[in-house]
């Protein structure tokens, strides 16, 4: 009877700090991202690595060409594509001396192909400021000027959120939302600037803007040549060298037609999880039976209990899987995805589990994953 009640209390406790953790999070959110005013000013550098994204180039392009914000360029890399992406970016430098094209070089050893890609962009760019961004983004007509506005306002070194994600399907939609765990769980990014934790730094590489002199200074991406988490450890990078973040919504001003369908999505979260924890498995292995015992069983015991035995569900167990959902749909609406993906949390966090095994063992056997039709170890 004892574990029954420390497990229940200790359920309740995870409950409302996820609840509050959203919920602070969110209103940080809200209340630090300013409104984009900015129509001129320094020069921004708009930077996107491509490889095979003939079906996604021309919305993003189309987007950024119609910029209110006066004073930037767009230089986009082909890295190495085999479907006519470069023909399409061909076409654009054709029509605008906005947009520079860049053949990327071969790959060479020792490094990965967007942290090579993005390398060679940095190296070609002429801005103060560098926004870096996917091809698979669509922006707002003042998505720059948000950016300038809120770096220049603020008085940091960089700035990251989460796009709006616009899943091609709801199953991915549930995969997608594994992303803004942070939010509920393990970043108080409200602390980012009070407490500058290059380990709790978190960015986003679909909206990435970071002053050049910064980017430079740690080395940029020739620093991290051999990381998956690109736009993560390019974060941590900044912060350990003493350089100031904040983390935004975003959303308003960009979105991103990543993962569209369940096995891109699944592919794509797997392949980021090892190396979002520096690859350190034993620290895994010891964090998944926490996450399970703190935020699964407690879910599904629940649930046990209101199906066969509704009327003996203890009360600090019921308020802490109340608390957790909540502030998971929270976090879920604030980010435009839809609500049935938080009513499936109870299997997306049991996914994520397998997920994470997955990885470690592709990480450990030294399998791999396929990105982009690339092997990256």
């Amino acid at each position: 009877m004892a574990w029954e009640n420390i497990f229940n209390i200790t359920a309740g406790i995870i409950g409302l700090f996820a609840l509050i953790m959203a919920i602070s999070n969110l209103l940080f959110l809200q209340k630090k991202s300013l409104r984009p005013l900015k129509k001129t000013g320094p020069k921004v550098s708009v930077l996107i690595p491509t490889r095979n994204e003939e079906n996604s180039i021309p919305r993003c392009l189309d987007s950024l060409l119609k910029q209110t914000y006066t004073n930037y360029e767009i230089l986009v890399l082909d890295d190495g594509s085999e479907d006519s992406t470069w023909d399409i970016l061909s076409s654009y430098a054709e029509k605008t001396k906005k947009i520079r094209i860049i053949k990327g070089r071969p790959l060479p050893d020792g490094w990965y192909g967007k942290n090579h890609a993005l390398h060679q962009l940095a190296e070609l760019a002429d801005g103060d400021l560098y926004l870096f961004t996917d091809a698979d983004t669509i922006h707002s007509t003042n998505s720059i000027s948000f950016a300038v506005t809120n770096m220049e306002a603020h008085g940091i070194d960089f700035l990251s959120g989460y796009p709006r994600q616009q899943p091609g399907s709801r199953s991915s939609a549930a995969v997608i939302s594994l992303m803004f765990l942070n939010l509920l769980f393990f970043n108080p990014v409200w602390t980012h600037r009070i407490i500058p934790v290059p380990f709790l730094s978190l960015v986003l590489g679909q909206f990435l803007c970071i002053r050049a002199a910064a980017y430079h200074k740690t080395g940029g991406y020739a620093a991290i040549p051999k990381v998956l988490t690109d736009d993560i450890h390019m974060g941590r990078l900044l912060v350990e060298n003493g350089f100031r973040q904040l983390f935004l919504n975003v959303g308003a001003v960009v979105s991103c037609r990543t993962y569209q369908n369940l096995e891109a999505s699944i592919r794509g979260i797997t392949k980021c999880m090892v190396d979002f924890f520096d690859r350190k498995i034993l620290l895994l292995l010891l964090l998944m039976p926490v996450f399970f015992t703190a935020a699964v069983l407690p879910t599904w015991t629940c649930i046990y209990l209101l199906v066969f035995s509704p009327l003996s569900v203890p009360v600090f167990l019921y308020i802490g899987v109340a608390s957790l959902f909540a502030g998971w749909s929270l976090v879920i609406l604030y980010n435009h995805l839809p609500l049935f993906t938080a009513l499936l949390y109870p299997f997306t966090f049991l996914l994520l589990l397998f997920l994470l095994i997955k990885g470690i063992h592709a990480t450990i056997s030294n399998t791999g994953f396929i990105w982009k039709n690339r092997i990256v170890k």
